[in-house]
């Protein structure tokens, strides 16, 4: 296979230190190539790296050839002009801030064009970009804010595309689209790259795409490469107690374990670990001789590498079978917390409702899953249920009629039901301290300011991170935080909306299993929302499955994920990344 980029000894730095050190990497025409690690690994430093898109004051060095020539990484902008988007090109995360909300996007798919083409051919190469990633054409009149996630993800890789680059860089191009919207995406990349001859560089937290899309691997850690290897082989024999911690993090989709494996802690500052093993302070596995000096990345098999001591261990380890959960805890749908029946809503100048005649309910102490794509309604029935929407019609019953002043008995709505996020950096104010968000919310719930630090206990933090603001926190912790403050009135219920959704998949495994030992020492019941079925899987007793404003299937969790009875449940499944390797194993 010709090789279309290659890098040796990449290094990114910041005048704080060093971000990136030492990365090799090998991209093959045709294939694809995925990164994969926790937020802080450095992952989206290389991308910059290789796309000469580094922010102001960051630097990178090492040797990087890109068909065969090499790249003078300092050279700025006289080096990179020619390159970005001619030659490497760059798909961000979100495609609503990377794509411009005041510009039409047949606008912002010419951009990339080459100078020199006639207003029809232009206009021509834009219908052509658009319909090669299955938009219509007239998808170019239209501004990014019209268009759904998905449509909006494939303008953006139209935009990527249209001076036919030979390297895509694929910056989490999926992680905040459902689990079909996400498939489409994969799929439509995967088409691209075959009929373009185009190589791809995957960057991603969840091992499980990269399992089912990368033909390469490469694990970063703290800036460093710790192991890579074909996915999988790494996937299936991991040579590093880092790649196993992350593969055992993930939920699993086909059963429901007592317990997530967690990886704890945070990933460090690469000064921090300088000269030494960069996993040693949160591996189970380490000993002292890990912490003497920093493990080489060497050959542990064909095209493996690992940076690991103990890596023929590692290889021979077999894996630890899972603890199974009981099917559910302590439930009681006969003693209904909430029951919603019959709620319908309709925004103004929408085709369709967004909630058409709705039935939920949920039981004491249980955990009730909702699931279903983008548009399905689930947010809609949330912001119902919490009281920032209000439905046209049905009616929803909490310990009797909900309404904004309270139920029968007294209660305030605030004390009854909370609601979680999927973002907590935007749902937390910046410019107050944790402690004070805290204190708000216990005064609103009628409880002392002395209560902060248990309530930050509560959530598995010190309290001396009450003086501490958003910023300094890591994602894992701030949704803590949006937990403990939801927490802080004393409702009965809590909805969860896409709350994990956002995090490392070893981050989301420890915000799950807090959920799930708040379950048990308050007595809450949760409406917990996700388009993750694996999530949803280890969650929720029972599951209610909405497409256009409808519930289309509900039942037990097993059942409904296990033996799918709708259509729409079984293409949801069918879509969950790994999937479709299992069926065809």
């Amino acid at each position: 296979m010709s090789t279309v980029l290659s890098a040796r000894d990449l290094q990114v730095r910041s005048a704080a230190g060093p971000i990136v050190t030492g990365v090799d990497l090998d991209l093959h025409v045709g294939t694809t190539l995925a990164v994969v690690g926790e937020s802080g690994s450095g992952k989206s430093m290389v991308a910059k790296a290789l796309s000469g898109l580094l922010p102001r004051g960051v630097h990178a060095d090492g040797q990087v050839e890109l068909a065969g020539n090499p790249l003078d990484l300092a050279g700025g902008e006289r080096v990179w002009a020619p390159v970005r988007g001619r030659q490497v090109a760059l798909l961000l995360q979100d495609p609503f801030t990377s794509l411009s909300p005041v510009h039409r996007c047949g606008p912002q798919v010419a951009a990339a064009l080459p100078d020199g083409l006639s207003r029809t051919e232009r206009h021509d190469r834009v219908a052509a970009g658009l319909a090669e990633v299955g938009l219509d054409p007239q998808v170019a009149r239209r501004y990014p804010f019209e268009l759904s996630g998905g449509m909006r993800q494939r303008v953006a890789i139209a935009a990527a595309l249209a001076a036919d680059p030979q390297v895509l860089l694929a910056d989490e191009p999926t992680t905040a689209l459902d689990v079909t919207t996400q498939r489409a995406i994969l799929d439509l990349i995967g088409e691209l790259r075959t009929s373009r001859g185009m190589a791809v560089v995957l960057i991603t937290h969840d091992l499980e795409l990269a399992r089912e899309r990368a033909d390469h691997l490469v694990v970063l850690y703290a800036g460093r490469v710790l192991e890579t290897g074909p996915t999988r082989d790494v996937m299936s024999r991991p040579a590093h107690p880092y790649t196993r911690a992350l593969h055992e993090a993930n939920p699993p989709l086909e059963h429901r374990v007592a317990r997530l494996a967690v990886i704890e802690g945070n990933v460090p500052r690469p000064a921090q670990v300088a000269g030494r093993c960069v996993f040693a302070d949160r591996c189970p596995k380490a000993q002292e001789v890990c912490r003497q000096g920093e493990p080489a990345l060497v050959e542990v098999g064909a095209r493996r590498r690992s940076a690991c001591l103990f890596a023929a261990e590692e290889l021979a380890g077999s894996p630890v079978p899972p603890t199974l959960a009981p099917p559910a805890l302590g439930t009681d749908r006969a003693a209904a917390v909430v029951r919603i029946t019959g709620l319908t809503k309709t925004f103004p100048g929408a085709a369709v409702p967004a909630l058409d005649d709705v039935d939920v309910l949920v039981g004491a102490g249980e955990c009730v899953g909702v699931v279903g794509e983008s548009g399905s309604g689930k947010t809609t029935l949330a912001r119902c249920l919490v009281g920032l929407e209000q439905a046209d019609g049905g009616q929803i019953r909490f310990l009797g009629p909900l309404a904004p002043t309270g139920d029968p008995a007294g209660r305030p709505a605030h004390k009854l039901v909370q609601i979680v996020f999927q973002d907590p950096y935007s749902a937390l104010d910046p410019a107050l301290t944790v402690g004070a968000t805290l204190a708000e919310a216990l005064w609103v719930g009628g409880r002392p300011r002395s209560d902060v630090p248990a309530l930050l206990d509560l959530v598995g933090l010190p309290a001396s991170y009450a003086t501490r603001r958003p910023h300094a926190l890591s994602g894992g912790e701030r949704q803590r935080v949006a937990i403990a403050r939801a927490l802080a009135p004393g409702p009965s219920l809590l909805v969860c909306d896409e709350s994990v959704s956002a995090l490392d998949v070893s981050v989301q495994a420890q915000v799950l299993n807090l959920l799930h030992e708040l379950r048990g020492r308050l007595g809450l019941s949760l409406v917990f929302i996700s388009h993750d079925m694996a999530v949803v899987r280890q969650m929720a007793d029972h599951v209610y499955v909405m497409l256009r404003g409808r519930v289309v299937e509900d039942g037990p969790t097993d059942q409904v994920l296990s033996r799918p009875g709708h259509d729409y449940t079984r293409a949801l499944m069918a879509s969950v990344p790994g999937r479709a390797l299992e069926e065809n194993a």
